[in-house]
């Protein structure tokens, strides 16, 4: 199973693409994303979850959870 990771730090959140750091193992930054070869995940995939993801914190966290409480505060 191949695992492929995605990370930047928060002072780093300025659209510069060479800031995201990509790795096989995880890493320590503030924010990553870890994407699983167990189902073939495409690129395409990978986009639509990050748009639920985005989503979710659009919503506040509702329909998932409570307003809130399952999201970093702003």
């Amino acid at each position: 199973m191949t695992q492929w990771f995605l990370s930047i730090n928060k002072g780093q959140l300025d659209a510069q693409t060479g800031n995201v750091l990509v790795a096989t193992t995880a890493p320590t930054a503030d924010f990553y994303l870890q994407i699983l070869s167990t189902n073939s995940p495409t690129k395409k995939d990978t986009m639509l979850a990050m748009q639920a993801f985005r989503n979710y914190f659009l919503a506040d966290g509702i329909p998932g959870g409570q307003r809130g409480v399952d999201i970093p505060p702003l």
